[in-house]
Order: structure tokens, then C-alpha cells, then sequence
């Protein structure tokens, strides 16, 4: 019998080709359905089962590159790209100093030092 490989060595294996198309859907600034069908792609290869908020395989600082809606969470991302800010993610461990454990944290850094 062969060894099985943990699930995240799996996603990694299969997931450039996903993890391509949505970068260069988000690049060429295709619209809010042609992302979302790129992210459709990419979810079975999840290794956090969509808890990365608990989970440690994608805990770390995340750069927010698209969002659906994301003037919704905050009309400050809708700004010009010059003077909107930065938006990250802090998923598990990183997120627990900020947060709190089992929670994610959003921050917005502003350019200029503002």
C-alpha cells in the first residue's frame, strides 16, 4: 500500500494552473463573474476545508488582490490606486494577536503613511 500525501502537498501539486488563471483574470481586470468562476476552480483544493480562519495551512498575512464587493466592507477600497490602501488578511496564528483565536483580521494600510 502507498503512502498517502497530506492534503495541502496534493493542492499544491494541482493548483498552478488554477492559481494562474486567477491571477491573470484579476490582472486583466475581467469582471466579478469571470473571477468567480476562476476561484469555482480553485476551492476543492482548499487544504484549511474553508475554516482558514482555524486552520494553520493558510494562516500567515495575506494581500488582498480582488474582492466581490470589497466597498462593501470598506468604501476606502474603491478609492483610485494611487491613494487606496493596501488590504490585508491575517488567517490563524497571525490573527490571534490582533483578534483573537478561530477569527481573521482585515487591515487597511494606507499610502503616504497616512
Amino acid at each position: 500500500a502507498g503512502a498517502t500525501r497530506p492534503p495541502l502537498a496534493a493542492a499544491e501539486d494541482a493548483a498552478p494552473s488554477e492559481r494562474r488563471a486567477l491571477l491573470e483574470a484579476i490582472a486583466a481586470g475581467a469582471d466579478d463573474r469571470a473571477v468567480l468562476a476562476t476561484l469555482d476552480a480553485l476551492l476543492p483544493l482548499d487544504p484549511a476545508g474553508g475554516r482558514a480562519a482555524r486552520s494553520d495551512a493558510l494562516g500567515g498575512t495575506w494581500r488582498l488582490l480582488w474582492s466581490y464587493k470589497a466597498d462593501k466592507f470598506s468604501p476606502l477600497l474603491g478609492l483610485p490606486r494611487p491613494v487606496r490602501p493596501a488590504s490585508l488578511q491575517l488567517l490563524g496564528p497571525a490573527a490571534t494577536g490582533t483578534v483573537g483565536e478561530g477569527r481573521v483580521a482585515n487591515l487597511l494600510l494606507f499610502p503616504f503613511g497616512v
